[in-house]
Parts: structure tokens; sequence; C-alpha cells
């Protein structure tokens, strides 16, 4: 029998040159405990995902940053406040009769938007100014004086009047609202319309003020757009 070539060792170092086969890793998985994942599930079914509560503010917020805020006045009250721009002459005439109204430029303003459309003969706007103007300031003069006209060439003594708690409901067919020419602000409160939700509900979805919201609702409904139920 052949004896068996002795191995081969390094010269140098008297190591054995053949290469260490190479070790594989193993991953260790940990041991399942059931205990600690019934913990988990049972604090999980203890403290719910809650969702936030609804927040009005944010949500004109939001709506404000997709609106633009120079939609919000229809092209007949912009055109009205620019035919009475030459009565600046007499602000006075505007303003209420108590001294703090006098200093107050946005009924000032408002009192010549409510004059022009009068002027014009656009009783519907100019009655929806008129009764914000009072709302605000119960002793302006003009706006009552211009209330009372529009609601006698309106052919009523009593014009409807929405109140916060007044539910409305669309009247026109969507043939004809397809046809109508409404401001940005007008329609999309006019989308909120289901019949069923009042007007202070209305205005809440709709993330505008509550009084600019009304305004809009009283002038869907001169125009005989919208109607109110019961």
């Amino acid at each position: 029998m052949k004896d068996e070539a002795p191995e081969k060792k390094d010269a140098a170092t008297g190591d054995d040159p053949r290469p260490t086969p190479r070790r594989e890793r193993q991953t260790l998985i940990p041991a399942f405990d059931p205990s600690a994942l019934a913990k988990e599930i049972e604090s999980a079914e203890v403290n719910p995902t809650i969702p936030p509560p609804f927040d009005p503010v944010s949500y004109a917020r939001i709506v404000d940053a997709h609106v633009s805020v120079a939609l919000r006045d229809t092209p007949r009250t912009l055109a009205a406040a620019a035919k009475a721009a030459p009565l600046d002459d007499d602000p006075s005439a505007f303003a209420g009769d108590g001294p703090e109204s006098d200093r107050d430029p946005e009924l000032e303003s408002m009192g010549r938007a409510m004059y022009g459309s009068y002027l014009a003969s656009d009783f519907p706007e100019a009655l929806v100014l008129a009764e914000r103007l009072l709302e605000r300031e119960p002793g302006h003069a003009l706006a009552q004086a211009v209330l009372q006209g529009c609601r006698e060439r309106l052919g009523s003594g009593v014009a409807p009047r929405i109140s916060p708690s007044s539910v409305v409901r669309v009247k026109t067919s969507p043939e004809e609202l397809a046809g109508l020419v409404l401001d940005a602000t007008s329609s999309f409160v006019l989308g909120h319309v289901d019949g069923v939700s009042d007007a202070a509900t209305i205005a809440v979805l709709s993330g505008i003020p509550r009084a600019e919201a009304m305004d809009r609702l009283h002038a869907l409904l001169d125009l005989d757009v919208v109607e109110l139920v019961g």
C-alpha cells in the first residue's frame, strides 16, 4: 500500500495554505411569546384611535386657501359700488346715527354698495345689503329707507326672511341652474343646500362667515333659486 503524500505547509509560516471553509451566519429568531402579543392586543382595544372633532375654523381656512376672496363679491355689487363712488363727497349719508358707525369704514362701504344697487334698480341685491346693514346698525336711516323701498318694488310688504334655523331647498331645476351665472361663493353655498340642513349648518359647511352665508342665501331666495321648507 502506498503511503499518503504528506500535507504541504507554507515554508515561511509553517501553516497549511489551503483556505479554511467559511461558516454561514445564522439569523436568530426570538422565541414567540403569546402573553406579550396578548398584552399588545388588549392595549390597542383599550385605547382605540379616536378621530379629531370637526373644526369649522380649520375648515374655513382650507376653503379660504382655495377660494379667492375677490370672488365673494358679486359682479353686480362691485359695479354698483363703482357707480356710487362719486357719492363719497358726503360719507355721512351712508353711516348710521351713532358716532361709532361714523368711524366704521366697513359700514360706509356696505352703505355705498347698497345705495348703488338701489340706484341701479338691483332691488334684490340692495335688499340683502340693507338687511345686513340693519343687523349691524339697527338705526341706519338710509338702510331702513332702502329696505322699505325694495320691498315695495318687489311687490311684497314683508319679504321672506331666512333665519339661522331656517331650512331651505333648491327650487330651480338642474337645467335652469346650468343657465344661471352665479359667483363662485354663491355656487359653493348653493352646493350645500340639501333641503334638510338649516342655514347655520350650511354656513359652517361652506366655511365662510355666517353673515356672508346668510347674504348669499337671501340673494338665492330673491332670485327664486331656493325656497323655505315648511
